[in-house]
């Protein structure tokens, strides 16, 4: 097993070689999903948390503990101290969005800490070329670029990061490689970390009737278009900006769960604002951003988070 040192800080208590799977706790509903598993072996708990009532809830559950933020004196070494646990605090290096549960972590005397085989989360690739080796990955392949929607006129450039880097392949076909399909799932594991299985099935819930309405829409619009009948129609683009405005507020709602969802928000509001003014074609096409194509996106990557299936026709 190859170790990668990923940050340092201050060990402010016990000071010891510590090595177990690690957990992220970013936030009350990771602490939350923290307290509903079942006991299990102690890890490596990696937070963002120092002080408050939090900490003592935190430390209960793990074998050691490592702070992004705090000095010697924060109320989560006191507690720490109070434990006998291992701790260190201001790891200011640590990214813990980058970070999976389970991965291995080592925590050295000297304050320095390590991950097994953390080369790959250390090269993640930047959000906007993970955005586009997701689209490639959700087609299976392209035949070119021309394929690939939604993105900007750097769309060329970022292709060539991705192949540089090894995590497509460009010969006859645009695909992802086994790099780059373990790069997505990387990406997605750390969004997922803390997740519980509660609030999984609470978020397809809440996104399901939006999803049965736009899929009512489309047909509806399909329709609309078949007979010509420019009042169907009107009455359809109506009913969308409805949903527009319910669909923004289920992803403000859960923004901090949904993180970099703030995309498909983005999104629909541009193929939302091309409607309005006039250009029907980003309703459904399936050459343009269309509203239908973002939002089918958006529902694949809502399933691939939340480790779901798609519902069946």
């Amino acid at each position: 097993m190859t170790w990668t040192r990923v940050a340092s800080g201050i060990y402010a208590s016990h000071p010891s070689e510590v090595e177990a799977p690690l957990r992220v706790v970013a936030g009350l509903q990771e602490i939350v999903a923290l307290m509903r598993e079942p006991d299990s072996e102690p890890s490596i708990i990696v937070t963002n948390v120092a002080g408050g009532s939090a900490v003592s809830t935190i430390i209960r559950r793990a074998k050691a503990i490592v702070s992004t933020i705090g000095g010697p004196n924060s109320h989560i070494v006191v507690v720490a101290r109070d434990y006998n646990m291992p701790c260190i605090v201001g790891a200011g290096d640590l990214d813990l969005a980058s970070l999976a549960n389970g991965t291995m972590m080592r925590m050295h005397a000297d304050g320095t800490i390590e991950i097994a085989g953390a080369d790959d989360i250390a090269a993640q690739p930047p959000l906007g070329q993970m955005q586009v080796l997701r689209s490639i990955a959700f087609a299976g392949a392209v035949g070119d670029a021309s394929e690939i929607i939604g993105f900007g006129p750097d769309l060329g450039t970022t292709l060539a990061a991705l192949s540089a880097e090894g995590l497509i392949e460009t010969d006859g076909l645009i695909a992802p490689t086994e790099a780059g399909m373990k790069a997505l799932d990387a990406w997605y594991a750390a969004d997922r970390a803390g997740l519980a299985e509660a609030d999984r099935d609470a978020l397809i819930a809440a996104f399901r009737p939006h999803d049965l309405e736009i899929k009512r829409l489309a047909t509806a619009w399909q329709d609309a278009e078949g007979r010509d009948d420019w009042d169907a129609r009107l009455k359809v683009i109506e009913e969308l900006s409805a949903l527009h405005d319910r669909t923004l507020a289920f992803l403000g709602a859960n923004a901090a769960t949904l993180k970099r969802f703030h995309e498909y928000a983005e999104r629909l509001g541009r193929a939302h604002e091309r409607i309005i003014d006039g250009d029907t074609d980003y309703i459904a096409s399936i050459r343009l951003d269309s509203y239908h194509t973002v939002w089918f996106t958006m529902h694949e990557d809502l399933l691939r988070l939340l480790e779901r299936e798609r519902d069946p026709e």
